[in-house]
């Protein structure tokens, strides 16, 4: 198994010494998702005369599932009473019209995609989405071919923060999960990882400001802070 040498950098001074492959996140971490999809939940709320999500009631469901965001909305908006599978499908559509032109691609995320598969160490995509609504940010960004595994919210049967999707991750990509790097923002994501037994580092996007992700094992404001050429520096140790 090829395997990366971490360097002693000070902000990662708990990395093990030897990674052998990475996990990511999509949403929030590759792209910011979450802007879209509130200005598509809130377009719903609307035609069914609710009030919009406020910043930090939107912010307190980052990361979860579809189903966990449609509980949280129908819990802050009770008087609410569409089911899952309609508010389901009528965000999908909502979103699926937004996503081409409002997807915003995260500072520095297709270039350390190219450097991650440019060592040909092991990438796993892990996310919360629902494999459909995956496919199509995956195809918008053009890294639909990125990963050697995809691993979605339809392949699970507990969502983060449980580890599961982390540990099958891993397991798809035969490789330790403590020798793993994870990349995730939100706290859900970050307790997956990190319970999962990989190395996580957190990245605090504008939607995770103010918000205590010090599970984390290393916290960056950006992926171009994730210094790719050290990080991956002596490369291809065998």
């Amino acid at each position: 198994m090829q395997a990366l040498a971490v360097p002693p950098m000070e902000r990662f001074v708990d990395a093990p010494t030897r990674l052998s492959a990475v996990v990511t996140d999509l949403d929030g971490v590759l792209c910011d998702t979450e802007t879209v999809l509130v200005s598509a939940i809130n377009r719903f709320l609307a035609e069914e005369g609710q009030d919009a999500l406020t910043h930090d009631e939107a912010r307190s469901m980052t990361g979860l599932d579809n189903d966990s965001w449609w509980r949280r909305i129908s819990q802050l908006r009770p008087t609410l009473n569409t089911p899952l599978d309609e508010y389901t499908h009528r965000v999908d559509v909502i979103a699926r019209g937004l996503f081409p032109t409002e997807l915003i691609v995260a500072d520095g995320a297709i270039e350390l995609i190219a450097s991650i598969r440019q060592t040909g160490v092991p990438f796993a995509l892990a996310t919360s989405a629902r494999a459909a609504w995956a496919r199509q940010r995956l195809e918008i960004m053009g890294i639909s071919d990125a990963f050697d595994e995809i691993l979605t919210g339809d392949n699970v049967s507990a969502h983060k923060p449980n580890p599961e999707i982390y540990l099958k991750a891993t397991q798809a990509l035969g490789v330790d999960p403590a020798e793993t790097l994870a990349i995730e923002d939100s706290l859900s994501g970050i307790r997956a990882a990190r319970d999962a037994g990989l190395y996580t580092i957190a990245i605090r996007t504008h939607w995770m400001q103010d918000v205590d992700q010090t599970y984390a094992h290393a916290i960056v404001d950006s992926l171009r802070e994730i210094d790719v050429q050290a990080l991956l520096a002596g490369g291809l140790a065998s």
